[in-house]
């Protein structure tokens, strides 16, 4: 999901701490290339000239995206692997500030927008109400000038209002439905590229990676529906897609019991 007014993800947990102050990402790297260990929070709050519960909740926030593991008794540990996914469809962030993250530069072109009439499929997925709109937009982002993702937004609201199509989906929905977005689901599926090859400036068959995601706000209203496409390391510039997973404690145990099951 594309969004740059997102709370946690408007700047990379990892880079929370500016100059002139070394920065957790120098940490972390500096702990990459020693023993894997983090300092203990007290002298990270130290380092970083932050308070300890903003330490705190930022080693929550690294600890949820995998850069970190964190052991009761035994310290933080930095994960060594955890940059060499380029681009993480286990998080929500402006996909432009990835794409420049990676070193490419970034465009995002608005191709279309306007109030439609909800089809059958976004009725049910957004669950509109009766004589509830949709206000649509589709985007592309660009990597160099080469077409790297396609996005084609929904956002009901119960009436037409004045909106900035140019802004991301959670402020596009704030301003029409009222609701604020709290959790994104996502299904994530291969399909070819069919109608979306002119968008990608790839082959018809070209297999894309589409993600489908659903914005819930906190009282559990579906805010909006995205659909992604994204050519990933089939377009002509070549990103790579992955996630991070931590393996929870006794994991090993349950894999085991499976296998003699």
């Amino acid at each position: 999901m594309t969004d740059p007014t997102d709370p946690i993800r408007a700047t990379d947990p990892i880079d929370a701490v500016p100059a002139p102050r070394p920065s957790l990402r120098d940490i972390w790297q500096a702990a990459v290339g020693a023993d894997g260990r983090l300092p203990p929070e007290t002298e990270l709050a130290d380092l970083l000239g932050m308070g300890r519960n903003s330490v705190r909740e930022v080693l929550i926030r690294l600890e949820a995206e995998g850069y970190i593991a964190r052991r009761h008794g035994a310290g933080t540990f930095a994960n060594p692997a955890a940059m060499d996914i380029g681009v993480r469809i286990d998080r929500t962030m402006e996909f432009a500030e990835v794409v420049r993250g990676l070193g490419h530069e970034a465009r995002v072109e608005l191709l279309e927008a306007g109030w439609v009439s909800p089809s059958p499929d976004i009725v049910e997925k957004l669950q509109v109400r009766d004589g509830y709109l949709v206000y649509r937009t589709c985007k592309r982002w660009l990597a160099d000038g080469h077409p790297v993702m396609y996005a084609e937004d929904f956002i009901p609201a119960p009436r037409k209002v004045a909106v900035d199509a140019a802004k991301s989906v959670l402020v596009i929905a704030e301003r029409a439905n009222g609701h604020v977005t709290e959790w994104v689901s996502s299904l994530v599926e291969a399909q070819v590229a069919g109608d979306r090859a002119d968008d990608l400036g790839v082959g018809r068959s070209t297999p894309l990676l589409r993600l489908e995601q659903v914005g819930v706000s906190r009282i559990g209203t579906r805010c909006w529906l995205a659909r992604e496409y994204h050519s990933g390391s089939a377009g002509p510039l070549p990103l790579r897609y992955g996630l991070v997973r931590t393996v929870l404690p006794g994991i090993e145990e349950t894999v085991d019991f499976a296998a003699r099951g």
